[in-house]
């Protein structure tokens, strides 16, 4: 094959390409906008849910740190005063 024959296999309507890369472009600028708006939307909704909590996120992170502290102190402290007292698990016993 030479080069005319190729060019006459492959024929491209320009125009039509041209309007379907205009209307990609469109629709992922109005994509973008959305994700935009939609973005705001939820981070709006999430300050307003937070802001009526009782207690401040800062709060509660704080509170449950505490308790986790707590939890870990104990149990290593339950660890210590009693040792390794679970039984071990032999195969076959039931």
């Amino acid at each position: 094959m030479d080069d005319q024959e190729i060019e006459s296999a492959v024929r491209v309507d320009r125009g039509l390409l041209v309007r379907g890369i205009a209307l990609m472009s469109t629709g992922g600028v109005l994509m973008a906008l959305g994700a935009l708006v939609t973005g705001a939307v939820a981070v709006r909704a999430t300050r307003q849910w937070v802001g009526q909590w009782e207690q401040p996120p800062r709060a509660v992170a704080r509170q449950r740190l505490s308790q986790a502290r707590s939890a870990v102190a104990a149990g290593s402290r339950g660890w210590r005063d009693n040792g390794r007292s679970t039984p071990a698990f032999v195969a076959g016993d039931n």
